[in-house]
């Protein structure tokens, strides 16, 4: 994943796991930007870079597309192919 500055500058944050097809990025109610990926999961990146993987919650089979942030502190999802939508706790700073 890659942060383009408005002067160009690009600074690339690599995934733990190649091939992921990150998408539905967002920035999450604590501030740091989150992502979907196509194993199931969402991410979220820290100011420094540090990528940490979060499993979707309640169930397998679960592939978050679209992401957003509520008013709850939680990020919602809406699901690839679930006809459904989900929510991921984000916790406390």
């Amino acid at each position: 994943m890659d942060r383009i500055h408005c002067a160009a500058q690009v600074t690339r944050f690599p995934l733990p796991e190649p091939d992921r097809a990150p998408s539905g990025i967002t920035r999450g109610p604590d501030g740091l930007v989150r992502y979907a990926d196509q194993a199931g999961r969402t991410g979220r990146i820290g100011a420094t870079g540090t990528v940490t993987v979060l499993p979707v919650p309640d169930g397998t089979g679960k592939v978050p597309l679209r992401l957003t942030a509520g008013p709850d502190r939680a990020v919602w999802f809406t699901e690839m192919l679930g006809n459904a939508g989900g929510r991921v706790r984000v916790p406390v700073r």
